[in-house]
């Protein structure tokens, strides 16, 4: 009788809950793989491979104290580093940059 009266219990409560919608993430399903925006070719289903924000976040620290250039990043990281990094400073011409911090870097060591 106890076993019959906890199953009345429960499909009494069961018929009174409110369901819940579905997760959003649920229905979304599998996201196609893109490249990190770090500049690292790496491939996620986000903007960056997991740790690769604060790498970027970094590289930006770095080039606005300046500890490094965005020449150094190109020729020691990786060009497509340097690109991301100059874009997340907002800087549009990256290869126009990079050719000013050439001729300044040539003309400081003569």
């Amino acid at each position: 009788m106890a076993n019959n009266t906890l199953a009345t219990l429960n499909a009494a409560v069961n018929a009174k809950l409110v369901k819940l919608p579905a997760l959003p993430g649920a229905a979304r399903g599998n996201r196609p793989l893109v490249k990190c925006e770090c500049g690292c070719d790496g491939l996620t289903q986000r903007r960056f491979v997991p740790g690769h924000d604060a790498r970027l976040a970094g590289w930006v620290k770095r080039v606005e104290r300046g500890i490094v250039t965005l020449e150094w990043i190109a020729v020691n990281a990786s060009y497509g580093e340097a690109k991301a990094t100059a874009r997340a400073m907002g800087i549009d011409n990256f290869e126009t940059l990079v050719a000013l911090d050439a001729a300044a870097e040539t003309e400081a060591t003569e």
